[in-house]
């Protein structure tokens, strides 16, 4: 999937987020410009197990590895 502009991002990341997640998922994410203010947030307080934070970039490092 190409990447949106940057002016589309956080809609598509609402998007995403919404479609793929659903209310079911316990996903936190924050988005934002590094030291900015975030633009997209979801369940930003929720703690979670560091197991599940370990998920991510493992994931992340698969998709790439795909690509």
């Amino acid at each position: 999937m190409p990447s949106p502009p940057v002016a589309d991002l956080p809609v598509a990341v609402r998007a995403l987020v919404g479609t793929r997640l659903g209310d079911t998922a316990r996903v936190s994410v924050w988005a934002g410009e590094p030291g900015g203010a975030a633009w997209f947030t979801r369940e930003p307080d929720a703690q979670h197990y560091a197991a599940s934070t370990m998920k991510l970039p493992l994931l992340v490092a698969a998709y790439r590895r795909a690509e």
